[in-house]
């Protein structure tokens, strides 16, 4: 009987900085439906703070997070 180890067939990975450069390189493309998406957020406060709040842009009392504040 033979080794186990040698009968499965070798993982190439992906070094990380590769990966990294992969998803960089990779650009979002803005479809009508996020147009609409965006504009109905916009045309609501309770929904825009809603949306900025889960983004982590706004911390819980609704001011500026500490790591967007100047």
């Amino acid at each position: 009987m033979g080794n186990k180890a040698e009968k499965r067939p070798a993982v190439r990975k992906i070094p990380k900085q590769a990966n990294q450069a992969k998803k960089r390189d990779a650009q979002t493309v803005w479809t009508p439906a996020m147009d609409n998406k965006a504009k109905s957020i916009a045309a609501d406060k309770q929904k825009s703070v809603a949306f900025l709040k889960r983004a982590g842009i706004l911390n819980e009392q609704g001011q500026l997070a500490k790591e967007y504040a100047d």
